[in-house]
């Protein structure tokens, strides 16, 4: 039997111990450090007719037929097929549990016809995304394209981890995930949604592949554009800049317009935009202040610039190697075009 002392100790010690194991636990287990197997995977670093894996998150409908019509032109092939994973995220509300729902691929493409032949009001936004990329399979050509549907229910705080784990059991090379805003009918923006920009923000900063924004402007069925043979006919535009980031969306449009027998055909401009040296070192000063008279702040500042412009010449040695590449690998295609701008002169 224990007196009255004894016991109020050991209820202390319960109460102390129960409310040092979460901080403990948050600083021993850092779920969204990168580990260390998994390697960062890009579209550059694909060997040629490997497969190319992608996966693209939807919190509604409203982008799906956009971003499948991109899909549509990502080039996959038999030689270098693509494998998509469709991700339909969900908040988690009320207790409930996270959860990771695999659709199942047979069940679903029995259900695709059911689906698009009902009002798809007295469908899920799940089953509606499941049918679209289904379709998109079945339509493709043999073994160049193969789809796996998900659902992720998750806490918006925490999405970010759960997308990244997914990228990486899958071993995707690209995430693909809308832009926190959505188009009006003005041909403006809406004023977005908060949490999906922090999930954005948080999948830029830990994935261990590339991440692609999609911007949805109503992107145009690539089906409705013919060229003067009468052939359905995309038309794409790089801009291109400088950066591990631009190099990485060369790639990706590189990809799009390396098949010499597209469909539909692919025709790509890629706009490089030069600075010139003198613009580029002088956008690389601070401002100057006449009332810092500190010499060693003075020496850290010129330490950081000298910094600045080593990594800036790292970076346009580069861009100019892969440009190189690229043009040298395209000169016999027409179809592809490469514009140098230069600015300030």
């Amino acid at each position: 039997v224990l007196d009255h002392n004894t016991f109020s100790v050991m209820m202390l010690a319960i109460l102390i111990m129960t409310a040092a194991v979460g901080p403990i636990l948050a600083l021993i287990y850092k779920s969204n450090v990168p580990s260390k197997q998994h390697k960062h995977r890009s579209i550059r670093s694909i060997q040629p007719n490997s497969e190319f894996r992608i996966l693209t998150c939807f919190h509604s409908t409203s982008n799906v037929s956009s971003v499948i019509n991109l899909l549509e032109i990502s080039n996959p092939t038999k030689q270098s097929p693509m494998f998509v994973f469709a991700v339909h995220l969900v908040e988690l509300s009320g207790h409930a549990s996270a959860m990771l729902i695999v659709h199942d691929t047979c069940s679903n493409i029995r259900k695709t016809s059911k689906i698009t032949a009902k009002n798809q009001k007295h469908s899920s936004p799940s089953d509606q995304i499941v049918a679209a990329f289904e379709k998109l399979e079945t339509e493709s050509e043999e073994s160049s394209l193969f789809v796996e549907a998900l659902t992720v229910v998750s806490s918006y705080a925490s999405m970010h981890e759960d997308i990244c784990n997914l990228a990486d059991d899958k071993s995707a090379d690209l995430i693909i995930i809308p832009f926190h805003k959505q188009s009006t009918i003005d041909g403006g923006m809406d004023n977005g949604n908060p949490s999906f920009r922090g999930i954005n923000k948080n999948l830029l900063e830990n994935a261990s592949c590339s991440v692609a924004i999609f911007v949805d402007r109503g992107l145009t069925d690539s089906s409705n554009i013919k060229n003067e043979d009468g052939h359905g006919c995309c038309r794409c535009a790089m801009l291109f800049i400088s950066g591990s980031d631009d190099r990485e969306a060369l790639a990706y449009a590189w990809r799009m317009a390396s098949n010499p027998n597209p469909k539909p055909n692919i025709r790509l401009t890629v706009v490089r935009f030069i600075v010139s040296k003198d613009a580029a070192v002088h956008s690389d000063l601070p401002p100057n202040n006449p009332n810092n008279n500190d010499h060693d702040h003075d020496e850290d500042e010129e330490k950081n610039i000298l910094e600045v412009i080593e990594e800036n010449e790292k970076e346009k040695q580069l861009d100019d190697q892969y440009i190189e590449s690229f043009v040298l690998n395209t000169r016999n295609q027409p179809s592809i075009k490469l514009i140098h701008e230069l600015h300030g002169k």
